[in-house]
């Protein structure tokens, strides 16, 4: 059962936090209360099915797009955009905004299942990206501190093995930050980087080092991601 914020938390509360307000509250009060916390994509997650303890779900939405770039004091490279994207948001429709817009750098992380949160704790990679190549900074709530952090590129400690974000946890092994948005830094145009993944270029038909249209690829990467997990 889902709900929304109460005078005080339930042990076994599901509650599913649909703007940063909410999601905010209900961390706070959770941890206030002494009460085990989960924070995941989704209130049926498997991975809390038999948890006992209160579970919210990251429900954010919105996209912000800055693409002022080439401003002295932008943050945005020349040509470029800075997008910060909720928590919340699918990361899938996410790569296809990217694609329809004509951002590039993530089209190739297409038809990964969950959250902009989660792909950046995870640090999804595949076919020669991750999305930590081009993440600028990462807003989050640290419940150690009990204060919002923003933390940029170089502090996330973005590897093969995730972020800091994954690593970093409570004493009961629960996440210590919850991300609450995430901005990207994205190269506009219509084809991709040069191609450097040898499977990707095999299943391509092309070779390393030539490019792809960002549509091309997107496609090749969320049928190749279907036809896995359907085997």
């Amino acid at each position: 059962m889902s709900a929304s914020m109460g005078a005080q938390a339930r042990p076994d509360q599901r509650i599913v936090a649909r703007d940063e307000r909410e999601l905010l509250d209900a961390v706070r009060e959770v941890d206030a209360s002494g009460a085990p916390l989960r924070v995941v994509d989704a209130v049926d997650s498997p991975e809390v099915a038999d948890f006992e303890g209160c579970v919210v779900q990251v429900a954010t939405h919105g996209i912000t797009v800055d693409e002022s770039g080439c401003d002295d004091d932008d943050l945005a490279f020349c040509g470029g955009v800075l997008v910060t994207v909720a928590a919340g948001e699918e990361w899938d429709s996410f790569v296809a905004t990217a694609v329809e817009r004509g951002w590039v750098g993530i089209e190739r992380l297409a038809g990964f299942a969950g959250t902009v949160g989660a792909a950046t704790v995870a640090n999804l990679h595949g076919f020669g990206q991750s999305v930590g190549d081009t993440v600028a900074a990462v807003r989050t709530w640290d419940r150690v501190r009990g204060t919002a952090r923003r933390l940029a590129m170089i502090d996330c400690d973005f590897g093969e093995d995730g972020s800091r974000f994954l690593r970093q946890r409570m004493p009961d092994g629960s996440g210590r930050y919850v991300v609450l948005d995430v901005s990207f830094l994205l190269r506009q145009g219509d084809l991709t980087d040069p191609v450097t993944d040898p499977e990707l270029a095999r299943l391509a038909g092309i070779e390393v080092g030539e490019r792809m249209s960002l549509t091309a690829a997107s496609d090749l990467a969320r049928e190749h991601r279907s036809n896995s997990s359907a085997a």
